[in-house]
């Protein structure tokens, strides 16, 4: 799990995870099978649409990559992120950032632009005090 905050992980990797925790889930410390009574999509549904919660690893994988995207945008002034803007970001933009000959945490956060395919100029807005009266523009 901890590498997913990382990297972008294939599907079969996503796939072969979701197996493993639903076998642990459905059958315990056990290795005895059992019948399943309800599919592992409806178990990984929120819990206010009739599923437990448990999240389901490719979601999981966005929003930790998605987090990461976010750091750098709204231009956090720890050393990593000066690093990364440093080394990659010579146009400003993470959306506009080169990914040839670039590491693998990189191009992970690249791979699929996570949640924001298409995206070219976007701007991250640091929320500090909210005003619901005025539209943010």
């Amino acid at each position: 799990m901890y590498m997913m905050g990382f990297y972008f992980l294939p599907k079969g990797i996503q796939a072969k995870m979701d197996i493993i925790r639903s076998r642990f889930f459905w059958r315990g410390a056990d290795d005895v099978f059992r019948y399943l009574m309800v599919k592992w999509v409806s178990v990984c549904k929120p819990k206010i649409h009739g599923g437990l919660g448990i999240m389901n690893t490719e979601i999981l994988n966005h929003y930790l990559l998605t987090k990461w995207i976010w750091k750098i945008e709204v231009g956090s002034d720890e050393l990593w992120c000066k690093l990364l803007r440093a080394k990659y970001m010579n146009s400003g933009n993470f959306f506009c950032s080169k990914q040839k000959g670039t590491s693998q945490f990189w191009k992970g956060l690249h791979k699929k632009n996570i949640c924001l395919d298409g995206v070219q100029n976007i701007k991250f807005i640091r929320v500090t005090e909210l005003d619901f009266g005025r539209t943010l523009g």
